[in-house]
């Protein structure tokens, strides 16, 4: 009676350890997280880098830790975040995102789209790839700086963008007149050259942002991404511009 116990028990053992074995072995192993990803129902951005996560929710800037294996997540909710005041709607949005972010157990990610799930496999979120490579698209310019005085941001009604093309060539708006140029990348190191422009008379203030921006473009030397942005520095590593791509 005891050896027969020993076998039955011998096989409900096995016969768990088969159906564990199973389920691990049907986990599927995602794409890696790495990269920026935009939200398609939002304006929300996330930055996953070295185990750490960052972006904006919409509203404000945060930055935390997360681990994932497989197709499983974990974000820290102990996330660090800046306190600016939005309207009222767009602060609903970014509290019900941050907190579908923490509340997120699963994911799927083929490289190009990434879900967060709950256990049960309902959708907290998609996100789409962001391309990271500065190349062809309209660029808009949000802030500018000559180096010496603190970035500022465009005044209203002040549109300065740059849209590179084809065979190194870019063209734009400087806030006054019609803009073009060559330029050389390589890595993150850009060298631009050849820039002429239209000769029309525009208000002081368009007057003022084009001088600065032509100044920008001289000088700009490095090109980087962070979160949803694009930044110009030159050789010292001082920001002069920066820019969302359209």
């Amino acid at each position: 009676m005891i050896k027969k116990s020993f076998y039955f028990c011998l096989t409900i053992a096995l016969f768990m350890s088969g159906c564990s074995t199973t389920t691990y072995s049907q986990r599927k192993i995602q794409a890696p997280l790495d990269g920026e990803w935009k939200s398609t129902s939002s304006k929300a951005i996330l930055n996953f880098k070295d185990d750490k996560l960052s972006g904006n929710d919409g509203c404000n800037h945060f930055s935390g830790s997360y681990e994932s294996s497989a197709d499983e997540l974990r974000i820290d909710k102990n996330l660090v975040s800046t306190m600016m005041n939005c309207e009222e709607d767009i602060m609903e949005k970014a509290n019900i995102f941050r907190r579908n972010l923490v509340e997120a157990r699963r994911y799927t990610n083929d490289g190009k789209i990434l879900k967060f799930l709950k256990n049960d496999g309902s959708v907290l979120g998609e996100f789409k790839s962001v391309s990271v490579s500065f190349d062809g698209g309209k660029y808009i310019v949000q802030t500018l700086s000559d180096g010496k005085k603190a970035t500022v941001a465009l005044k209203h009604g002040i549109s300065v963008f740059l849209e590179l093309k084809q065979n190194s060539k870019m063209s734009g708006f400087t806030g006054c007149n019609r803009f073009s140029c060559d330029y050389l990348l390589k890595d993150d190191d850009i060298v631009i050259f050849n820039l002429a422009t239209t000769r029309k008379m525009c208000p002081l203030d368009n007057m003022k942002t084009e001088k600065t921006f032509i100044e920008v473009m001289k000088n700009g030397a490095k090109i980087s991404h962070k979160n949803e942005r694009w930044e110009l520095r030159d050789a010292s590593d001082i920001l002069l511009m920066e820019m969302i791509k359209e």
